[in-house]
């Protein structure tokens, strides 16, 4: 079911930056999950329906690597529509952030999730468990 999905281009994505972000608010209103330091990071992700509905997305943010060796990757928030879910696109949205940290050339990508359980199925790796959630660490 996740072919009825596409990942569009970053190009093309940023017209969904402020939904994306409107609706990650809604879920983790702490912080701006789209904030982005003049391109630390790459820009966010987006998976869209057939008919260019906003489906969910991924962002990124930079922080200390675990063994604090330094500046890092790290997924901040992976969200996907209640009616979208079950379909793939969370596995996908990981995917193409996995391509694109390689692309710019990190070793490492890092999540602290909720959901271990997905990461660990995609070849994460734990580092930490804080009590059911986990610091997790794909090698890319």
């Amino acid at each position: 079911m996740s072919g009825c999905f596409r990942v569009p281009p970053a190009v093309e994505a940023k017209a969904y930056f402020c939904e994306l972000r409107a609706l990650l608010l809604q879920e983790w209103d702490r912080l701006d999950p789209l904030q982005d330091e003049a391109g630390a990071y790459p820009d966010p992700i987006v998976a869209l329906t057939e008919t260019g509905a906003l489906a969910g997305g991924l962002a990124f943010t930079r922080a200390m690597a675990p063994d604090g060796s330094g500046s890092a990757p790290w997924v901040n928030a992976v969200l996907i529509r209640p009616e979208y879910r079950r379909c793939g696109l969370a596995t996908r949205l990981i995917g193409e952030a996995q391509s694109v940290c390689r692309a710019r050339g990190w070793d490492r990508l890092y999540a602290f999730t909720h959901r271990p359980e997905l990461y660990s199925g995609l070849g994460w790796i734990w580092v930490r468990d804080d009590g059911g959630q986990g610091v997790m660490m794909r090698v890319l």
